[in-house]
């Protein structure tokens, strides 16, 4: 049996809420040790604002070690190195992909890639964004609440996702960094 996703649950974890639906997503629940959790959490809320609170994550080092838990074959990517074409690859091939986009504040932010099709790349945001928050933006669509929780709750067009500019739901240039995540 396979956990459907999970939204974050705080303003900060969407990095590792986004690693565990990865795995939800490609392997069952009996795969998933609560050491392998623990880990994902505690080695990826590594990043400190001034007054010493936790405000997001700086390394990859969650991901990294995700191979001494479950068997997958991970590929991180950064800058020009990410783009649809290696995306599309790893779905193909029974894959996800994690990726850092801007958020609605132009802020890093993580997603779950699921599908791509010729217009839309479907992801699974852990934001619980409203339609009011997204009815802003052009090219991005809220799937709705009432989608089952191993779907896709946003869906971007291929434009404005693989776009270099800081805008919101695109990949931008500064934070432009995906992980493609296999079962092996």
């Amino acid at each position: 049996m396979k956990s459907p996703f999970r939204y974050q649950a705080s303003e900060t974890d969407c990095f590792p809420t986004t690693i565990i639906n990865a795995l939800t997503y490609l392997f069952p629940m009996n795969k998933i040790s609560g050491e392998l959790i623990k880990m994902v959490y505690c080695s990826s809320l590594d990043d400190f604002d001034k007054k010493g609170r936790i405000q997001g994550t700086k390394s990859n080092t969650s991901l990294e070690n995700l191979h001494r838990f479950v068997p997958c074959r991970i590929n991180i990517l950064k800058s020009a190195d990410v783009n649809l074409d290696k995306i599309e690859d790893c779905l193909e091939k029974d894959g996800v992909a994690i990726c850092c986009i801007y958020d609605i504040e132009t802020e890093g932010h993580t997603v779950l890639v699921i599908k791509c099709d010729p217009k839309w790349v479907h992801t699974w945001d852990p934001y619980p964004y409203t339609t009011r928050q997204i009815s802003k933006h052009s090219g991005v669509v809220l799937m709705g609440h009432n989608k089952p929780l191993r779907e896709a709750n946003i869906k971007i067009t291929r434009k404005r996702f693989n776009s270099y500019e800081k805008k919101p739901f695109s990949l931008g240039e500064k934070h432009r960094e995906c992980c493609l995540l296999w079962r092996t």
